[in-house]
This record gives structure tokens, sequence and C-alpha cells, in this order.
């Protein structure tokens, strides 16, 4: 589902025309007037593993790219019904420098991480889910684990948020190389 509504926030416009294929790649651009771009994936599942291989262009720091877990009926504006989240790449600004960030929300609270990466080079984001817990992984390696987890049917989101007077303004591109699911095994997370 490509999404054709207001910004995260309800600030700036997802249209549409801001993703771009080539190169093999998909493309998410953000315009300096907040025209942005995200799209959802169809298919849900409670529990698994969802990875996806992005880099970002230098540009302006209003903007947040994000690959996110949300429960079915959510994404594009629509705020999640039962308070789960979980943003396995959530790309966060400190002056003059990005660093990604792992965030998971469930009905039983809040925990996040940080990770000192150049954002701008290829790099793997992944998470679990099971009912024991949910892991993250950078390229490969475990940087979040949390005996948390949602318990509701999620989709895979891929967004490319306008936080506008937050940063920099002007534009930015999200480059996604490759995006999926696999069922987890029976036995849980990691």
């Amino acid at each position: 589902m490509i999404y054709d509504s207001p910004g995260h926030d309800n600030k700036g416009r997802r249209s549409p025309d801001q993703l771009f294929i080539g190169n093999g790649s998909l493309y998410l651009y953000g315009r300096a007037d907040g025209t942005t771009a995200g799209l959802g994936r169809r298919h849900s599942a409670a529990y698994g593993r969802w990875e996806t291989r992005v880099r970002m262009y230098e540009g302006a720091d209003s903007y947040h790219p994000i690959a996110l877990l949300w429960p079915d009926g959510g994404g594009g504006g629509v705020h999640s019904a039962t308070g789960e989240e979980i943003d396995f790449l959530g790309v966060m600004d400190r002056p003059g420098r990005w660093r990604a960030n792992f965030f998971l929300q469930t009905p039983q609270g809040e925990e996040q991480s940080y990770s000192e990466v150049d954002m701008t080079d290829w790099h793997t984001y992944a998470v679990e889910n099971s009912p024991s817990g949910v892991v993250g992984y950078l390229d490969g390696r475990e940087w979040f684990r949390s005996s948390m987890s949602t318990r509701s049917p999620m989709s895979v989101c891929l967004q490319l948020d306008w936080f506008p007077g937050h940063g920099s303004p002007g534009e930015a591109w999200m480059e996604v190389d490759w995006l999926r699911f696999h069922p987890l095994e029976s036995g849980g997370t990691g």
C-alpha cells in the first residue's frame, strides 16, 4: 500500500509521486516543503523476522527515515489502536550527525537503543518478534533485546517522515535495496 495521506503528525504530505524505482532500488524522496513518501506491506504476521537494507543521502536533518512494524490497519497517518509499534530503524539526528534508533512500544511500556553508524553506507536492519521478546540486529549483530513483545499482527512500513523545525530544512533521500520477511521457526527469538 503506497501512502497518499497527511504526513507524520499531520505535517506535510505523503504522496505516491515521491517514490521512485531505479538501479535496482526503491527511493523515498522528501521535498523541502514536506511532501514525502511512505508505504506499507499488506502482509501481516504477529511473529517473525523482518529485515531491510537501507542507506541515506546527506540531506535535511528535518527528515527521519524509518522502517517499522505497525498493527494491521495502522500506518499512513492512522494511529495504533493497540499501542504497539516496533521501529527497527529510526534515524534520529544529533547536531551534525545521524544515529540509528531502535524503538519498541508495547502496552507494557517502551524501550529504545541508539547506535552510531555512518547512515550514508549500506546497512542491514532486522527485528525478530516472538512471544518471548524482541531482538533487533544491525548488520547481523544484536543491538537491542527486550523481554517485551507485541502480540498483534504487524505489517512492515517504510517511511521518510518530516519533522519541520527539527534540524536543517531541505530535501532528503532514502534508498532501499531490499525488504524481506521470514516466518519465525518454533522456538522463539535469538
